[in-house]
């Protein structure tokens, strides 16, 4: 993951591959899942979203073979939404991250029902719906600020700037783009 983030993704891209290997061979769906999940991010990185998508979905539909796992799908619908929002598919962004929403709120984790709203607004900005963008970012922003989830602060800020942009309150974006920019 290390490489991923230095922006080696062709090395990352080697290692995680090893590590699917390695996960088949002892019949892992968890780390299977999980392999899928990184190859994916690779290749979401270097912007080959049709094959992100794809292993994305592999992931999940592996998730989905043993209940145990259900606590990981909000994750996995969280990234297939993100691509699909990339690839200018927005409905279906919003049906996928809808989902990831529902599935966070079940197993009660913050931090993925944060970025799950984070992620629903961002969509709807970008639909233009600026009333709901507004109501999943603050929120996101609401759980953030409560669990101290730094960078989901920032880019809540990022993303209310913009809707205040939008609605032609230049003065409350500023607010909110100088507030990110200061984390």
């Amino acid at each position: 993951i290390i490489y991923q983030d230095w922006g080696l993704n062709d090395e990352a891209f080697k290692w995680h591959n090893e590590a699917l290997e390695i996960a088949r061979n002892i019949k892992n769906p968890a780390a299977i899942a999980y392999s899928y999940a990184n190859i994916g991010k690779c290749f979401e990185n270097k912007n080959e979203f049709e094959k992100a998508l794809n292993y994305y979905q592999l992931g999940y539909k592996t998730l989905l073979e043993d209940d145990k796992y259900f606590r990981s799908l909000s994750l996995f619908l969280v990234h297939i939404g993100r691509v699909n929002s990339k690839m200018g598919e927005l409905k279906l962004a919003l049906s996928n991250l809808k989902e990831s929403l529902i599935y966070a709120q079940k197993i009660n984790n913050k931090n993925r029902v944060a970025i799950s709203e984070y992620h629903l607004g961002k969509t709807f900005l970008e639909l233009n719906q600026l009333d709901s963008a507004r109501k999943y970012i603050n929120n996101s922003s609401k759980v953030s600020l409560q669990q101290n989830y730094v960078d989901l602060i920032r880019d809540n800020e990022f993303i209310l700037s913009s809707i205040e942009e939008k609605k032609g309150n230049l003065s409350k974006a500023l607010k909110h783009f100088k507030s990110a920019s200061e984390m």
